[in-house]
């Protein structure tokens, strides 16, 4: 099982399209705590975390609310520098993402980081 981990993490460090950001939260075999030491690592090592690539369904911040992966979005948005206020393709921001999906814990962290409940969508 951690080759298999190893394996993918490599895959993702060489830039191969078919592991994303996404795939990384979704993913049964990893846990959003084992997604952040990824994205840190990463981050450290001067990769664009932010980036959305082709496989990726969501931006970033979007995703780990979705997930309700709270560390992980006050990480990215402490750290990474991601925006609370980033539309995903349907004109969702992170906020309206974490309330729809009921993901309370990532929708206090976003609204801790700053997210503003009068943004409307378009």
């Amino acid at each position: 099982m951690k080759a298999q981990w190893l394996q993918g993490l490599s895959l993702w460090i060489e830039g191969e399209a078919a592991c994303s950001t996404l795939t990384l939260l979704s993913s049964a075999t990893i846990s959003a705590a084992h997604a952040l030491t990824i994205l840190q690592a990463l981050h450290a090592a001067g990769v664009d975390v932010l980036a959305q690539g082709p496989a990726d369904s969501l931006p970033i911040l979007h995703a780990a609310a979705y997930h309700d992966a709270s560390a992980l979005v006050r990480w990215l948005v402490a750290t990474a520098g991601a925006s609370l206020e980033e539309r995903d393709s349907g004109s969702c921001i992170p906020l309206l993402v974490s309330c729809h999906q009921m993901t309370w814990a990532a929708a206090h962290a976003l609204l801790d980081c700053g997210a503003r409940v009068d943004v409307q969508g378009v």
